[in-house]
């Protein structure tokens, strides 16, 4: 049984750099923490370490969080995003920031969208990605390094089922479970081999049957055939979770995950979610983002204490949640700005409950 004042009913979660957010009934969504940019989209700019409800969206269907902004697929497969738009990473046509969801434009049959640093990208129909935003290091994969506030065609990229926007990187898994990453790849981040730059999308080396892909701030992993898990970019805190602090451009295996179900990536550490619903975070952990009851970094994967039938991880900048039994949320590390949602701005090393809201 649940403890009195949790959120409850949840099917989704998305937690990235300083605010959260969950998909609640009747495709309603909520989200807490940082709010100065209007990523709460609550129509204020006032933080929240308590849920707090996003104006006008309902019937959504997936949601996903950048660095001070949010989106979300709804009925239809449009697009609304919210929160800060220096760069058109809200896809309006503007570059004008709103705290409240605003129409991404030409956009319809989406499947997922995904939010980077200053960047969103979205599945569309037949598999194509469409990206917009910042575009410095080609990370919206149209073959410029032009920023666009209206979405662009990724070339090349047909029969994709997953996207996921790491800070200036994007990268999307294929039908058949290869994936290709494209933008900065200074530290090898697009796991091709090289260090060099792509404004379209190159292959990832050594990677197949892959089910499931994240990116995170400089590295991206994948779980892969019989829920192995491989990392590759830049791994100065041990986020790649392969007993070292060594780097690499080409994907790497995570030592000890077998049965990994989801994988998500963070500004330093990762986690994933393993059979049976228990959840391992690796990296940095100064906050407690790994959530094993110590701000001790570890290399390698570290079990996540208290928590049990976790259905998606979410790993966000310094702070990391998780879906568990009956749709409560879980998070755990920095809380400077509410992103645990559990009323409180303490930093937590061990998971906590997010509540209910207001």
């Amino acid at each position: 049984m649940l403890p009195v004042l949790v959120l409850s009913g949840a099917t989704q979660i998305s937690a990235r750099q300083t605010h959260s957010c969950a998909l609640v009934a009747a495709g309603a969504v909520k989200c807490w923490g940082y709010n100065s940019y209007g990523q709460l989209g609550n129509g204020s700019n006032i933080d929240s370490n308590v849920p707090v409800d996003v104006l006008g969206v309902s019937g959504a269907t997936q949601i996903a969080g950048g660095n001070s902004h949010s989106c979300a697929v709804v009925a239809g497969g449009a697009v609304k995003c919210w929160g800060t738009n220096l760069s058109g990473q809200l896809g309006n046509g503007s570059n004008i920031d709103s705290n409240v969801p605003v129409d991404v434009l030409g956009v319809s049959g989406a499947t997922q969208v995904a939010g980077g640093n200053s960047h969103s990208c979205a599945v569309v129909t037949a598999g194509a990605v469409k990206c917009w935003g910042t575009n410095l290091s080609g990370q919206l994969g149209n073959g410029t390094l032009n920023k666009s506030n209206v979405p662009v065609d990724v070339v090349g990229l047909t029969a994709a089922t997953q996207i996921s926007a790491g800070a200036y990187q994007s990268c999307a898994l294929l039908a058949a479970g290869a994936a290709k990453c494209w933008g900065t790849n200074s530290s090898g981040q697009l796991g091709n081999g090289s260090n060099i730059d792509s404004n379209v999308p190159v292959d990832v080396v050594g990677v197949s049957g892959a089910t499931q892909i994240a990116g995170g701030n400089s590295h991206s992993c994948a779980v892969v055939a019989g829920g192995a898990v491989k990392c590759w970019g830049y791994n100065s805190h041990g986020q790649f979770g392969i007993g070292t602090l060594n780097k690499s451009n080409v994907p790497v295996d995570v030592v000890g995950l077998t049965a990994a179900t989801q994988i998500s990536a963070g500004a330093y550490h990762s986690c994933a979610s393993v059979a049976g619903g228990a959840v391992k975070c690796w990296g940095t952990n100064f906050s407690g983002q790994l959530g094993n009851g110590s701000n001790n970094a570890s290399y390698v994967p570290a079990d996540v204490v208290g928590v049990s039938g976790a259905s998606q991880i979410s790993a966000a900048g310094y702070h990391s949640c998780a879906l568990v039994v009956a749709g409560a949320v879980k998070c755990w590390g920095s809380n400077s700005s509410g992103q645990l949602g559990n009323r409180s701005n303490s930093d937590s090393n061990i998971p906590v409950y997010v509540s209910p809201g207001t």
